[in-house]
């Protein structure tokens, strides 16, 4: 509330003395006011407390006793207008109180920002802007106020208010405030870009908001955001690592912000979140090697081998980057050299990329003698990177299958056209599943595309079909368990590679009754079948 510092100075004076008026804090400024009494004040707190937890009629009881103790303070009406309208959007008793208050303050910004939300509440686009455009001219650095105005705005005008909200919030670079109003805009408005930087810009000023933006995040990569949640998780960590306030043990969030250095090319911002996250030299010149870097992998590794001749997941990450290039000698020969190591525990990065080199390179079996003769660390769930590669492995009988995650367990067993782990499917929009979105989506097709949460996920989830095959197949199965047949080649060129879109186009063009599209996703699943169920599939 906008007075509340008004109340409490109110309440500390009424302690000395009780005077005919008071000096009152609004918004910073002193000013004197009336008196207030410490019963009116303690009802408004009531009331406060009660409207937060959101007990309506508790709320209003409160406020109106202490619009009895203090009638002519137009914040206890605009509260009471508000929760009335919360309560009831057609009851029109919240007009009432409204008048009460313009009557004792025809320009007091919180009541027109009352008015505009009740309007919304009611359906009523034309006096929801007018009264937010009037909140906002009585108070124009509030940020608050310019975002409901963004609110009520219709979508005609809505870039030029998007507009302004950003001009406002640079204005107040510095304000944590300002770059929170932009965040609620940006999520109001699904502007997920520019609900992410606004995030990126509180994780630099409000420490305490870390752990939150650190959850967020992974919301993020679980909604296939890689780009946006990498971009972030290095917001996160160089924050903490600038001052050194807040966490970044979490796992996910320190592989992220690796990640984003290894795609910029940036070995040393790379090395630096490596070491701060506790990540490890190691385990990013792994990632490195997955993410195709060849020239960063090395930097990375090269350092740690010299330091270490036995630090076997460096020389893993060298050895698959020289397979990837075709340098079978230089393979050869850190082969020959891992032989000859001294056991030791390997990042999981290090060792997936590895053995999908050795799988390519060499043979499948050889694959599977590395890895079962290589201690190493798990697989973490909600790995990106990591885990496609390990279901790979699975799907030719290289990897464990024990060792994946839930949601690798769930592409695998996807690929297999079985039922995926029932872990997978007892979310709600309340108790989400424990796994990302997108891997519940997918085991949701699977097995229950007709569902509530399947229908939620989707449409949640519908922005970034085009460029996330998981989230792409998902749709494309729901359709199916429609009888609708949308057209697959669009799908099938998202990622051509990838047997989960292959076998999915491939269903849908055979529907469809499109011979071409149906020939193409048939060749490229016999180039990429692994499972029984895909190469089944082939033959149809």
């Amino acid at each position: 509330m906008r007075v509340i510092g008004a109340f409490a100075l109110a309440l500390a004076l009424a302690a000395c003395v009780k005077q005919e008026g008071v000096l009152r804090v609004v918004d910073g400024n002193v000013v004197e006011g009336a008196y207030v009494e410490p019963e009116a004040y303690a009802a408004f707190l009531r009331g406060a407390i009660a409207e937060e937890r959101g007990e309506k009629e508790e709320a209003l009881k409160a406020y109106a006793a202490a619009a009895a103790l203090d009638p002519n303070d137009p914040e206890i009406w605009a509260r009471i207008a508000r929760v009335a309208c919360l309560k009831d959007p057609s009851d029109h008793g919240s007009d009432a109180a409204l008048a009460r208050a313009f009557a004792l303050d025809a320009s007091y910004a919180e009541a027109w920002a009352v008015r505009a939300e009740c309007a919304m509440a009611r359906g009523d686009a034309a006096g929801a802007e007018a009264a937010a455009r009037r909140a906002f001219d009585a108070d124009r650095m509030a940020t608050d106020l310019e975002l409901l105005l963004a609110r009520a705005t219709d979508g005609g005008r809505a870039e030029a208010t998007r507009d302004r909200l950003v001009v406002l919030t640079l204005a107040h670079a510095e304000s944590v405030a300002a770059w929170r109003a932009l965040a609620a805009w940006g999520l109001a408005h699904d502007d997920v870009a520019l609900y992410a930087r606004a995030l990126a810009e509180i994780a630099r000023r409000a420490p305490l908001d870390r752990a939150k933006i650190a959850t967020a995040v992974k919301v993020f990569a679980g909604d296939g955001e890689i780009a946006i949640a990498r971009t972030l998780a290095a917001a996160v960590v160089d924050a903490v690592s600038a001052d050194g306030f807040g966490a970044t043990s979490d796992e996910v969030v320190a592989r992220l912000a690796v990640d984003a250095a290894i795609v910029a090319g940036d070995v040393e911002r790379a090395r630096l979140r490596a070491t701060r996250t506790h990540l490890g030299l190691e385990r990013a010149a792994g990632r490195a090697a997955l993410l195709g870097a060849a020239n960063v992998a090395r930097d990375l590794a090269l350092p740690v081998v010299a330091a270490d001749p036995h630090a076997r997941g460096a020389a893993m990450a060298l050895a698959a980057v020289a397979g990837e290039r075709g340098d079978l000698e230089a393979l050869r020969a850190a082969f020959v050299g891992l032989k000859r190591a001294a056991p030791g525990r390997v990042p999981a990065e290090c060792l997936v990329a590895f053995a999908r080199t050795v799988a390519r390179v060499v043979s499948d079996e050889e694959a599977t003698r590395t890895i079962a003769s290589t201690a190493h660390d798990a697989v973490v769930a909600g790995d990106a990177l990591a885990a496609p590669v390990a279901v790979e492995l699975t799907a030719r009988g290289v990897f464990p299958e024990a060792e994946l995650p839930l949601d690798a367990a769930i592409e695998l067993a996807a690929r297999r056209m079985q039922p995926p782990p029932d872990a997978a499917l007892g979310g709600t929009h309340a108790q989400p599943a424990p796994t990302d979105a997108r891997h519940e989506l997918l085991a949701l097709a699977l097995a229950r595309p007709a569902s509530p949460r399947a229908t939620e996920l989707a449409k949640r989830l519908a922005r970034v079909r085009d460029r996330d095959p998981l989230v792409a197949v998902a749709h494309a199965r729901m359709a199916l368990a429609r009888s609708e047949a949308p057209d697959a080649a669009p799908l099938l060129a998202r990622d051509p590679g990838d047997p989960l879109v292959a076998a999915a186009a491939l269903d849908l063009a055979t529907k469809r009754g499109d011979a071409a599209t149906a020939a193409r996703a048939r060749a490229t699943l016999i180039a990429t079948a692994r499972t029984p169920a895909e190469r089944a599939r082939t033959a149809q």
